[in-house]
């Protein structure tokens, strides 16, 4: 079968890069040809440009000069963290042009998702292409996958548009479980709860392509989406105890003042190396977390204390790791190592009911199309 993949999968963030190549190589691995949609909305792309004298709405022009300035002295960092992310992008997704409005595509199924392609601050309101309406997939299957935003509450507005582009859909897979509440009374669909796309797979997709980072010396790495206050005097704790370095790894905020042990332009495949060869992860991030589960690592994940803390603590709980999600105010006494065996079971029994999903989706549309 020919599946399209609409996500995001051209912004410069690592979780979001990861799980599109995530998603695209499980799909690949059922055997199907797999595509994913180079579709680059600018809503997107301005917010990883190199450089740029956009003036954002309502911004003082003291707090405009500054970021100007800011992005004239990390230019250099700028281009190339562009390109490591560009690369990946380039040559590691199977990408093709978005023919959206095309009579009959050349794809049987489209998939959307996964990450907050439901964002409506993410998308300036909403983009009805991540719900499947456009003329190209008209006839075809329609399959959500792991689609997710950050309300919790929806006005009026949105109601009536969930409750409209929902219908759209063949199959509704969402992130989480907050989010299924929110639109199950919005259709009559049912709607699943599935996992991200890099815990599908596992570690055996992105052992292949992690590459690992020069360093003599063990390291603790800090990677943060939201900043922790306490995390680098956490990580500094441990890596005292541990005769480490402290290593972080930058999500986005950019600085022109070098350090080794501060890396700022990472690939994708660093990235996954850092955290793979780490000898003990501090994070905030969500795709932080998975990744030091997947790669059987020593963590903390640190609570930011805002919505975003939700998917972190579902799937630590649902790991039995609810112990590691702390806020890191009182710095713990003993560092728990992870009981690799349970913790691989509880993660088997999560991907059995997404793999099902999958499947029975895109069966329905086997049997449609013969």
């Amino acid at each position: 079968m020919k599946i399209g993949i609409l996500t995001f999968h051209c912004a410069h963030n690592y979780g979001t890069v990861l799980q599109a190549y995530a998603l695209q190589e499980f799909l690949k691995s059922q055997g199907h040809t797999v595509s994913i949609l180079d579709y680059r909305p600018e809503y997107i792309l301005h917010l990883y440009k190199v450089f740029t004298l956009k003036k954002k709405k309502n911004a003082s022009w003291l707090v405009y000069f500054k970021s100007v300035v800011s992005r004239l002295l990390t230019l250099s960092i700028r281009k190339k963290r562009f390109k490591a992310f560009d690369t990946f992008i380039t040559e590691r997704m199977q990408l093709s042009s978005p023919l959206f409005d095309v009579a009959d595509s050349a794809f049987d199924a489209y998939v959307f998702g996964s990450d907050q392609i439901w964002n409506p601050i993410i998308c300036h309101g909403f983009d009805e292409r991540f719900f499947g309406d456009f003329k190209a997939a008209r006839g075809k299957k329609r399959i959500a996958y792991a689609a997710s935003m950050s309300a919790f509450k929806l006005d009026d507005y949105q109601v009536g548009y969930y409750r409209d582009k929902l219908q759209h859909l063949d199959c509704i897979g969402v992130r989480e479980e907050s989010l299924k509440d929110l639109l199950t009374p919005l259709t009559d669909k049912p709607i699943s709860v599935v996992i991200d796309p890099t815990l599908l797979v596992g570690s055996e997709v992105f052992n292949p392509i992690a590459v690992a980072p020069k360093r003599e010396r063990k390291y603790v790495l800090v990677y943060q989406i939201n900043k922790n206050k306490h995390a680098f005097e956490l990580a500094h704790k441990i890596a005292k105890e541990q005769d480490a370095d402290v290593v972080e790894i930058v999500a986005s905020w950019l600085d022109y003042r070098t350090s080794p042990n501060k890396i700022q332009c990472a690939s994708p495949e660093e990235f996954l190396g850092y955290i793979k060869h780490a000898c003990f992860v501090i994070t905030t991030s969500f795709h932080g977390t998975v990744f030091s589960v997947l790669f059987e690592k020593p963590f903390y994940t640190l609570k930011v204390h805002s919505g975003a803390d939700a998917r972190a603590a579902s799937l630590l709980e649902s790991l039995g790791l609810s112990n590691r999600f702390i806020d890191g105010t009182a710095l713990p006494e003993k560092y728990l190592t992870m009981n690799v065996e349970e913790v691989s079971g509880r993660l088997a029994e999560l991907r059995k009911s997404s793999y099902s999903f999958l499947e029975s989706s895109l069966t329905d549309q086997k049997k449609k199309s013969i």
